[in-house]
């Protein structure tokens, strides 16, 4: 899959910068074509007296075209998960997916692309932790995921994992929590 080939054999800061490269372009885009629609609204409103019939037509092609858009920003975003499941050890996954945690963090790109991005990235640090006996730093990734995840189906997986490490520290001895998430 040519979307994958392009994140294998790098180094997690050489991961990082080519995803945001692509996502600097993407929201570049989205913000180019945002400016556009606002630029011909203000125009038609002023100039041709356009109603709202018109606005709202404006509205939804704007919609139309931008929706394939964050599609494509996912797909980027799902191909360097896919990558890093699959290609790489625990030791370099997690570096990528701490450092596109950062990434997340100052920028935004579509609302639901990020937060997806933040709640999927936290269930696999959830993953790579419990594999590494990082227990107490898994609970934190699961109970955020459970937390900002609402109905996502990762959500579900981050429930399932907590309650399983729940178990697990209850037979160590190690419980650094009541296995309870609000949501």
């Amino acid at each position: 899959m040519k979307a994958a080939m392009q994140y294998q054999n790098k180094t997690p800061e050489e991961l990082v910068r080519q995803y945001k490269k692509r996502l600097r372009a993407k929201q570049g885009l989205l913000i180019l074509i945002f400016l556009l629609y606002v630029i011909v609204g203000i125009r038609g409103i002023w100039w041709e007296d356009d109603g709202m019939p018109d606005v709202l037509l404006k509205l939804f092609i704007l919609i139309v075209i931008t929706f394939p858009i964050n599609i494509w920003i996912s797909w980027d975003f799902m191909s360097l998960n896919m990558i890093l499941n699959q290609e790489c050890e625990p030791v370099t996954y997690v570096q990528v997916m701490r450092l596109l945690e950062k990434v997340h963090k100052r920028k935004r790109s579509a609302g639901y692309t990020v937060k997806l991005q933040k709640v999927v990235s936290a269930v696999c640090l959830a993953d790579v932790d419990i594999a590494c006996n990082e227990l107490k730093n898994a609970r934190t990734h699961l109970e955020y995921a459970i937390r900002e995840g609402g109905t996502l189906y990762v959500a579900e997986d981050a429930r399932r994992m907590l309650a399983e490490l729940t178990q697990k520290e209850r037979v160590e001895g190690t419980d650094y929590g009541d296995g309870t998430v609000e949501n």
